[in-house]
């Protein structure tokens, strides 16, 4: 009991003198804690420093390696600026170089164009000398022949038309604008002819009439178109009007031929022939054709019919040529005067492929005059 009651008084005492103590020094206690504080303040500013200072020390050091680079980048940039003056200069120079060559080639090209122009003046005047010359030969072979004409008549069983053909052949002579050439009397396989028909040349020709006065009766001597095909297709491409052919012995390929030469003309009449149309034909041409009247009058005679009455087949042909060419948009009228084929069946063979827009007529046509 009495050592229960001195614990209790020593406890209480202990807490006196801790109280007591804790009084005394709790101002010293409490500035030993703001001290702490203060230093722990400081240490943290200082940290914040240090931190701050490195990362000044890398920005610097990160500016610094920009710097450089750009110095470098700088230099390289100045090196290149100086490498392309300098190929600048050298480009320069060799253009410089390449003007004053040019210059003088110019120079000598103006003195051999002045010598050629000079060259060319003498020989204009040679060749209009030649040309008078020629004029004069031609005037001695034929009299009839006049090279101022816008006509030129020939008939192929005289001598002074033989020859002029024969001359104007050799020196491929070449016509002016023409009106007319009309050729008569034409025999089979005449070289001295084709070769008059393949060498002249035409700048234009408004009428051509080929063998309308021909030679025998009753197709005795009907010419071969074949044989003169290569110089026909050279005059025949130059007629702007009408071409009219007779007497003639024309096949397939003679037809197609012909049709297609005839692509600037505005009439094509083959009169008085016999027209073969055994095999296919083919009127296409890679142009628009300007052919407006195709005529096959008087082709039924008794040397040259082919019996298109009987055989319309024949004749329908020709039809299915013009559908699949572009004369189906340009023609407008087909001639089947004396053909042995009605009005009324060719009329019937339009309908059928569609070219009711062509008109068919029964007329007797001669070479047009004008």
């Amino acid at each position: 009991m009495m050592e229960k009651k001195f614990s209790s008084k020593s406890r209480h005492f202990e807490q006196q003198c801790k109280a007591r103590l804790t009084e005394e020094f709790k101002d010293e206690i409490q500035s030993l804690k703001d001290q702490n504080d203060a230093k722990d303040t400081e240490l943290e500013e200082q940290k914040e420093e240090t931190k701050q200072a490195r990362q000044d020390i890398e920005d610097t050091k990160k500016q610094r390696d920009d710097i450089s680079a750009q110095k470098e980048s700088l230099q390289n940039e100045n090196k290149d600026l100086k490498d392309f003056k300098a190929q600048l200069e050298e480009d320069l120079k060799a253009k410089v170089d390449q003007i004053e060559e040019s210059k003088i080639q110019h120079a000598k090209d103006q003195e051999e164009m002045a010598k050629v122009f000079e060259e060319l003046k003498e020989s204009e005047s040679t060749l209009e000398e030649t040309k008078e010359m020629i004029k004069g030969l031609y005037k001695n072979i034929c009299p009839d022949f006049n090279p101022e004409s816008k006509e030129l008549k020939l008939n192929m069983s005289e001598d002074k038309s033989k020859n002029l053909v024969k001359a104007m052949g050799e020196s491929k002579y070449s016509f002016g604008d023409m009106n007319r050439l009309q050729i008569d009397k034409i025999s089979n396989e005449d070289h001295t002819l084709n070769n008059f028909l393949k060498n002249c040349s035409h700048s234009s020709l408004r009428l051509l009439s080929f063998n309308h006065s021909y030679l025998g009766s009753n197709g005795s001597e009907a010419v071969k178109v074949k044989f003169y095909e290569e110089g026909m297709q050279n005059l025949l491409a130059n007629v702007t009007r009408e071409v009219y052919l007779r007497h003639l012995i024309v096949d397939a390929s003679d037809l197609s031929q012909i049709v297609k030469a005839c692509v600037n003309s505005e009439r094509l009449t083959i009169n008085w022939s016999k027209i073969s149309t055994s095999d296919s034909l083919d009127f296409s041409t890679p142009a628009q054709t300007k052919l407006q009247y195709l005529s096959f009058y008087d082709c039924g005679g008794k040397w040259c019919s082919e019996e298109w009455d009987k055989y319309p087949a024949r004749f329908e042909k020709i039809i299915l040529a013009i559908k699949n060419s572009s004369l189906k948009n340009s023609l407008n009228t087909i001639n089947v005067g004396c053909c042995k084929i009605s009005v009324s069946k060719v009329t019937e063979l339009l309908a059928a492929h569609d070219l009711s827009h062509i008109s068919v007529v029964d007329e007797k046509n001669q070479p047009l005059k004008e």
